[in-house]
């Protein structure tokens, strides 16, 4: 018998140009391609680092391939909410390498209001005309970048600028971030001789600090063509020609910009050099590079053989689209156990992951939301527990588990599939669609109770305290959603009492739980089982403190009285476990170990109690960060850094008599300011003073009371030498350390929430049942 005419239907290979990749999204681009792939609901989003941007474009640029894409026929369960009109197919593998593709595409500087997709990050991709091999008379590239580059592999600068870096990152092939002087370097040679924003500079207003001649990608790809002939082959244009293009886009926006004048000054210095040359056949290459579709069997996304034969629900179950997708992405960059859930959460429920994409902004990643969500929603209050974690194979079961027959007795998997549905919501009109939207709305009532808000909530959480607390306490934030969602628009007048509580128990919990947050979380929701209620809720509190869940946060008299130092040339000796820990009498030195040890640990270098302190100056200054994006502070994850009032220069690694004491006390939060990045100078030698004397704004927003407290911060070396010097510097980062903590203690009526029972109060102190809930200098209104 044979078999040569036996044969089976294979997709043919697709050759398509990087202009038509860059149209699936770019519309405008009038690239008309036999295929329109879109990504389908199981991808996740962008996680590609520049530096890995940068480098695909310069092996584009070069000529060398780039790999080839995988898709398949578009799939109706993988559609997503949004998604253009015409997607014939989905994108299953190189999501990463179409969205660079595509953002060497886009000009962001083009009247109109079109969007890389997902680019919320807002990254620009510049090209370097002249990088440092070019002798280019007045270079902006300082002498060790130059040196970086002609050791890197590099043969095209490629540049990408992102909302946490406008001013880009270091020309090597690490591509790691700037320097605090640089990006200040580079914010001021922008706005030379006229005004900074008052915030963060975005992309769009600053370009790539160690660049010559920057210019956006997009512009030199679109000055390249030249339409096409009679036959419809694109035609491009010559060198003289293209370089005329590029001078008029440049000078229509050297107007407003700086960077256009210092590309017009180099293109007019090195006219006909080889290395303009280099980069015009870099573009015509670019243009002209074909890149290959692969398209995936439509078989081979049938029912995969563990679909067909387990019927058990805790079994894998797996889809043939999860197993491709799992396999095509372990090349790439891995995915975190989360991600993984989350995509099998995507792959099989796509229109679950919809409602967790658009709830999770400013709050955290969706891959951390959906769990959350899934939790709440199948938790039982009466059982007294909240619900554990699932396992993927059990969360596939649920997605996939079918209505029962009639007369039958509905699977767990299945009563527990429609309680997910109801809860995070279907906003769909298809059948079967519920449209609650409880989980969004119970995130919103969340919100309302524990986000900072100037007018209504000035006691509030800035949102990087709320992502930390919901990633770090997801138990407590779990049973807050449930509450919220069983609460529902019942009851509005008990907000203001929610208001003043619950920013105090999330921090409280968040910040002074000794290990099982857990264990707190089930004593709330079995304390509000019969009743949901501020005072149930404070006596779920009670119980955990009685139980010893809880470090009991000390009143500020009592703290301020407790850290002493000594006189004289003991002074010298002093450090914070051996004085007041260790020399105690014995007798009290394990009760010490067990409350104070672990209060101040947890106060005196807490960085998220001084963001609390500083809440309204976050707001001001950093209202756009987003902290459930996890790739857009790549490399840094904040827009601020943690400034020393008084300099390290002076103690770190410095000898002198009082050196020790100096450094004992330096990295205290009474030392520390949330400072903007490209402002922060610590390490530099400028003083308090020098950063702060005469700018009442910035000495409030750095939580500095006065000019004379200013001065004990700024004593440069003498701190090292001089005991008195020494101990006024002590004394006033003890005094603002103690002043940020009265300000979280009193603003959130922490009093109110401790001292409930005569048997909690700490001895000696007395209950504060007149809370100040405002402070002029640090609320800032």
């Amino acid at each position: 018998m044979s078999y040569l005419n036996n044969t089976i239907s294979v997709p043919k290979p697709i050759t398509v140009t990087l202009k038509q990749v860059a149209a699936w999204d770019l519309e405008h681009l009038n690239a008309p391609c036999e295929i329109k792939a879109g990504v389908p609901a199981l991808q996740r989003g962008l996680v590609w680092s520049p530096r890995q941007v940068e480098f695909l474009w310069d092996s584009i640029l070069r000529g060398f391939p780039i790999g080839s894409l995988v898709v398949s026929k578009q799939m109706d369960s993988q559609k997503r909410r949004g998604d253009k009109s015409g997607i014939t197919h989905h994108l299953l593998d190189g999501q990463q390498r179409a969205n660079a593709i595509t953002l060497g595409f886009h000009d962001p500087f083009a009247r109109n209001d079109v969007k890389v997709r997902d680019n919320k990050s807002e990254s620009i991709l510049w090209l370097d005309l002249a990088p440092p091999t070019t002798s280019c008379p007045g270079s902006q590239f300082p002498p060790n970048s130059t040196r970086e580059f002609l050791n890197s592999t590099r043969e095209f600068l490629t540049r990408v600028t992102t909302l946490a870096h406008p001013w880009g990152y270091r020309a090597d092939d690490n591509a790691l971030p700037l320097s605090a002087a640089d990006a200040r370097a580079g914010i001021k040679s922008e706005y030379e001789g006229r005004a900074s924003p008052l915030g963060k500079p975005s992309s769009l207003q600053l370009f790539p600090r160690w660049s010559n001649a920057p210019v956006p990608l997009s512009w030199l790809l679109v000055a390249i063509e030249d339409g096409k002939d009679e036959n419809g082959q694109d035609q491009f244009r010559e060198k003289q020609d293209f370089w005329g293009i590029v001078k008029g886009r440049l000078k229509q926006e050297a107007a407003e910009r700086r960077w256009p004048k210092l590309a017009l000054e180099v293109l007019q210095q090195l006219s006909d050099t080889s290395s303009l040359n280099q980069i015009y056949h870099g573009v015509l290459r670019a243009v002209q590079t074909p890149l290959v579709i692969l398209e995936a069997p439509e078989e081979l996304l049938a029912t995969s053989r563990q679909e067909k034969s387990n019927n058990d629900e805790n079994a894998e179950n797996i889809a043939s689209i999860e197993h491709l997708f799992n396999r095509l992405n372990r090349l790439g960059t891995p995915l975190d156990g989360e991600e993984l859930a989350y995509s099998m959460i995507k792959a099989n429920w796509p229109d679950v992951a919809d409602v967790i994409d658009a709830v999770s902004t400013r709050r955290v990643p969706a891959s951390h939301l959906v769990s959350l969500g899934v939790r709440a929603s199948i938790t039982d209050s009466r059982s007294g527990k909240l619900a554990r974690g699932m396992t993927i194979p059990r969360l596939r079961a649920i997605a996939k588990a079918v209505p029962p027959n009639e007369g039958e007795v509905a699977s767990s998997a299945f009563e527990h599939r429609r309680q997910i549905e109801e809860f995070i919501g279907k906003q769909d009109s298809s059948v079967g669609a519920v449209g609650k939207d409880r989980l969004a709305r119970a995130c919103g009532k969340v919100d309302k109770w524990l986000v900072f808000d100037r007018d209504n909530s000035p006691n509030g959480l800035p949102p990087v305290l709320l992502s930390s607390f919901a990633r770090g306490s997801s138990d407590i934030y779990l049973f807050l959603l449930r509450i919220a969602d069983q609460l529902g628009t019942r009851d509005p007048a008990q907000d203001s009492e929610w208001n003043s509580l619950l920013p105090g128990l999330a921090t409280l919990i968040h910040w002074f739980t000794r290990d099982d947050k857990l264990t707190i979380a089930d004593l709330l929701l079995a304390s509000t089982a019969r009743e949901i209620s501020p005072q149930n809720v404070r006596d779920g509190i009670t119980e955990a403190i009685e139980k010893d869940l809880i470090v009991m946060p000390r009143h500020p008299d009592e703290l301020e009285k407790f850290i002493k130092f000594p006189d004289g040339k003991h002074l010298m000796d002093w450090e914070w476990w051996k004085s007041l820990i260790e020399a105690a009498p014995e007798e009290e030195r394990a009760k010490l170990q067990n409350t104070w040890k672990p209060f101040l640990k947890r106060t005196a270098w807490g960085k998220e109690l001084l963001l609390y302190g500083q809440r309204s100056y976050l707001d001001r200054q950093f209202n756009d960060y987003d902290p459930s994006r996890k790739d857009l502070w790549e490399n840094h994850n904040r827009p601020w850094d943690f400034d020393h009032i008084h300099a390290v220069f002076y103690f770190w690694g410095k000898q002198g008599a009082y050196a020790h004491f100096c450094r004992e006390w330096g990295d205290c939060i009474g030392n520390l300011r949330a400072w903007p990045f490209e402002e922060n100078r610590s390490y530099q030698t400028d003083t308090a003073k020098e950063k702060l004397s005469g700018k009442p704004n910035e000495m409030k927003w750095s939580l500095i009371e006065s000019e004379a407290e200013l001065e004990a911060f700024s004593q440069r070396h003498d701190t090292r030498f001089k005991p008195a010097d020494a101990r006024a510097l002590a004394e006033a980062i003890k005094t603002r350390f103690i002043r940020i903590y009265r300000d979280w203690y009193n603003s959130t009526g922490m009093s109110l929430i401790l001292l409930r029972k005569p048997s909690l109060m700490s001895p000696g102190s007395t209950p504060q049942l007149e809370v100040t809930t405002d402070s002029s200098l640090l609320n800032n209104k």
